[in-house]
């Protein structure tokens, strides 16, 4: 996650650069219906496929369009980058299966998509305030089945 979130970073830093020279040129900002469609589009699929490679370069090219254009155009669309939209879809996935499931709190991390659980277990208490295993204990489902093998 660390590369990623370095290459998103650059392309940002490379888009306000260039963001500062175009408004000067009279450039249009506000991106088209199209590229809107574009990027609802890879929001629905980051939902929907949460576990699969959401990485930048991955969303770019199936919507299409250059990794630095679509990180663009995202940022413009949402007021994120397409790295946050994608890790919080994984929390919230991770947070329905710890309210549904008995399922194992690292079967439920890799199933959303997050390798690294440690990260997983920050990120959820960062944006849920408190570790999965206590969101559970208070939302999770009150049958007490026995938990699956990893």
């Amino acid at each position: 996650g660390e590369a990623e979130a370095l290459h998103e970073a650059a392309l940002a830093a490379l888009g306000i650069a260039l963001g500062a020279s175009s408004s000067r040129t009279g450039a249009p900002s506000r991106p088209s219906p199209r590229q809107e469609r574009q990027v609802a589009r890879m929001m629905r699929y980051v939902d929907d496929n949460v576990a699969e490679d959401c990485s930048l370069d991955a969303l770019a090219r199936l919507a299409g369009v250059s990794s630095f254009h679509f990180l663009r155009l995202f940022r413009i669309l949402t007021g994120q980058t397409p790295r946050q939209f994608v890790i919080a879809a994984r929390l919230r996935a991770a947070a329905a299966a710890l309210r549904r499931t008995r399922d194992p709190v690292t079967r439920i991390a890799l199933d959303a998509g997050f390798g690294d659980l440690s990260h997983f277990n920050a990120s959820f208490a960062r944006s849920f305030g408190a570790s999965p295993r206590a969101y559970r204990n208070r939302r999770g489902p009150s049958d007490h089945r026995p938990l699956r093998p990893l």
